[in-house]
Formats: C-alpha cells, structure tokens, sequence
C-alpha cells in the first residue's frame, strides 16, 4: 500500500502552481477529462446523495428504507400503487414520508400521495374539507 505523502506549505503551492500551469496549457484536455468522469460515476455519485440524504435528513439508511419498502409490499402506503412517475426515464423511488415537527418516519408514498399529504400541510382538516368537497357536501 502506498503511503501519503506529508507535503509542506511551500511544496503544496508548488503543486497548485504546477496544476493551474498545466491546466492553462491545455483546459479543453481537462475539461474532456471532466466530463467523462463525471459521466463514468454519475449513478455511483446519485445513489451516494440519496443514501447520505436520507441518513442525514431522516436518519434512514438504506436497509431500513428497504425493510420499510418491503413491509409495505413496494407500494404506497396511502394509495396501495406502485410508483408510475419517472425522471428521465428511470422510474422514481417512493418518497419518504415524515412528520415535519417530530421528522419521524411514517412511510412510504408516491408522488401523487406525497403532492396530496404536502400540499394539505399535514392538516387533516384540510384533507377533510377535501373529502367533503368531493362529495359534493358543504
């Protein structure tokens, strides 16, 4: 195995010096170079922010989103669909529901159901009046 090397200040500025100097010789090499490792790890990198996403945001990893999708048998918790949206061609994962005061986790949805529960505010009187609306009661 390789060691790291311990460089100094003055070595460390050097190396920057040499790397802008080699960039400015021929950027479009670089740029090209860019462009096709970012394409290279690009679903590596996507998965890498859904997985710290979740972790960070609803101290979900992802076995406990896979054991979550598989106690709901892979479908919406409120509608019993499976997901049909997709992005860019590639069909979406059920969002991860949660309490906004609390931030506990209450399951899974699709979009039409996260869109529903979001745009009620987690009020359900809201989701109530909704009901009653379609009812046609007053």
């Amino acid at each position: 195995m390789k060691r790291k090397q311990i460089l100094t200040q003055a070595q460390k500025k050097r190396k920057c010096y040499l790397a802008r100097k080699r960039y400015a010789a021929n950027p479009e090499k670089y740029r090209a170079y860019n462009r096709q490792s970012y394409q290279r790890h690009k679903t590596k990198r996507q998965h890498r922010d859904r997985v710290n996403s979740f972790r960070i945001l609803y101290d979900l990893t992802e076995k406990k989103y896979d054991v979550l999708l598989k106690k709901q048998n892979g479908v919406c918790a409120v509608c019993g669909k499976s997901e049909t949206v997709t992005h860019r061609g590639k069909l979406i994962r059920l969002a991860v529901d949660h309490d906004h005061i609390t931030n506990k986790v209450r399951g899974l949805l699709c979009n039409k159901c996260n869109r529903m529960i979001e745009n009620s505010r987690d009020n359900i009187e809201t989701l109530k009046q909704g009901i009653r609306y379609l009812r046609g009661q007053k």
